[in-house]
């Protein structure tokens, strides 16, 4: 026998990777799931190879509700949804493996699409076997927007304006809304009359008609009807009293007449803190948690009367009139005679209804009347009441209350009388009228002397 050996000599080549998908494809969906996960296997014949993966964002897209048109994405949004996503490989893998992907990304960084809006990313992933041997699979992930409620600034943006002055204040800055394509439509509830709400660009005009305090609700709602509100405060002054000072005619040797006075004080809800010390010429204001009535809408004033000056004129301290021109009510004459009462109430506001009372609550004095045409409290002062404090609310269509309080110290003023009649106190337009008389009066006895020459 003999032998021979044949060499057989193999040289291997390098075999690709070949990747299978499992699970290739993500629903991500706005406040609600916010994470998905699959995974790809590969298969290597080398029986050495030791294949890794890499993966890359290859596209991003994104498209708005109309499903036409498209949806531009800020390379701060592109970079949270691309960083979303990651891969990792199985510590057994060997020749042959599985590659796990996950995508998680955060509420916030999505907060920007609006409902129904989709935005599309392909991530590759590439399994190397680093023999020059690669195979790719891509893994659609698909985000859905939701929609988001508008937020808003609680900023203090409380504000005042003078009855019939130009009114403009800008509120849109105070909303936003997440949904970066979403449109904004802004209105107000209880604006004074003369003011209006622009609903595009949420600006309030206008020229304020209509006095008082006025809790503004202000609301900004999306095209898909959420919303958020929240209020301010809109004090319109209402405009200047007629002046309260009259002449008064008396002897030049009377000292000066001063008429009892009380405390000025105005109360208005949760917006004033500083209270100061309180006499016949100031105005007091302070903090409280409901209005008189245990309305949000009652503003209610306590105000002095008058005092008399060393000229003979009868007018109101400026506290007072501050008073009046928050309130816009006022008291426009106070006649006393003997045990006869009259005083007349001023309203800057029509088509009210009143409720005249006493300060406690109770029912007016059965002596007394309040005429609602006139505005006039008269009648006979009850015996044996010396101080008599009364309470004025004037109530609109909307419920907006307005309270005046006012105090007669009865006795002092009857005491003044004992000393030398107090003169009555007369309106400007009442003496205007006595004036216009007399002129009219003067006239005529010209006219009758010119009358009798000719006849002469």
């Amino acid at each position: 026998t003999d032998t021979q050996d044949v060499t057989v000599t193999i040289t291997g080549s390098n075999d690709t990777p070949v990747i299978s998908a499992v699970d290739v494809t993500a629903a991500i969906t706005e406040g609600a799931t916010l994470s998905d996960s699959g995974s790809i296997i590969f298969a290597d014949l080398d029986l050495t190879d030791r294949p890794t993966a890499t993966q890359t964002m290859t596209s991003i897209g994104g498209i708005r509700a109309d499903n036409t048109t498209p949806l531009e994405l800020t390379l701060v949004q592109k970079t949270s949804i691309r960083e979303a996503f990651s891969i990792i490989a199985n510590e057994t893998n060997g020749h042959n493996g599985t590659i796990n992907w996950t995508y998680t990304i955060s509420e916030g960084s999505l907060n920007f699409l609006a409902k129904d809006e989709v935005v599309t990313a392909v991530f590759t992933i590439t399994v190397n076997d680093a023999q020059g041997g690669t195979d790719t699979q891509d893994v659609t992930v698909t985000i859905i927007g939701e929609n988001d409620t508008p937020t808003v600034i609680g900023m203090n943006i409380d504000d005042q304006v003078a009855f019939g002055d130009v009114y403009r204040k800008e509120i849109a800055y105070l909303f936003h809304d997440l949904d970066g394509t979403d449109i904004l439509r802004y209105s107000a509830v209880n604006l004074p009359m003369g003011l209006r709400m622009d609903a595009n660009s949420g600006i309030i005009s206008g020229n304020p008609t209509t006095s008082g305090i006025f809790a503004v609700t202000l609301q900004a709602m999306d095209l898909r009807g959420a919303y958020v509100e929240r209020t301010y405060t809109l004090l319109v002054v209402a405009p200047a009293q007629p002046s309260a000072t009259q002449a008064v005619d008396k002897p030049a040797s009377q000292d000066s007449l001063v008429l009892p006075t009380v405390q000025v004080m105005l109360t208005k809800q949760s917006q004033l803190s500083d209270t100061t010390d309180v006499n016949t010429n100031t105005l007091t204001t302070q903090s409280t948690t409901s209005g008189s009535t245990g309305n949000s809408n009652v503003v209610e004033v306590n105000v002095g009367v008058v005092s008399v000056e060393n000229s003979g004129k009868v007018s109101f301290g400026s506290a007072t009139q501050n008073a009046f021109s928050v309130i816009g009510m006022t008291i426009e004459k106070v006649d006393v005679t003997n045990n006869q009462v009259s005083i007349k109430i001023l309203d800057t506001k029509s088509r009210q209804t009143y409720n005249v009372r006493q300060a406690d609550g109770s029912a007016l004095p059965s002596t007394l009347t309040f005429d609602q045409t006139t505005g006039t409290i008269y009648g006979e002062l009850p015996s044996g009441v010396n101080v008599l404090s009364l309470s004025v609310e004037a109530t609109d269509s909307s419920g907006q209350v307005r309270v005046l309080n006012f105090t007669i110290d009865v006795n002092s003023i009857k005491n003044q009388s004992t000393q030398e009649p107090l003169a009555r106190f007369e309106p400007l337009s009442e003496k205007i009228k006595i004036e216009n008389t007399k002129l009219k009066g003067y006239g005529e006895k010209i006219a009758s002397l010119l009358t009798s020459n000719d006849v002469a």
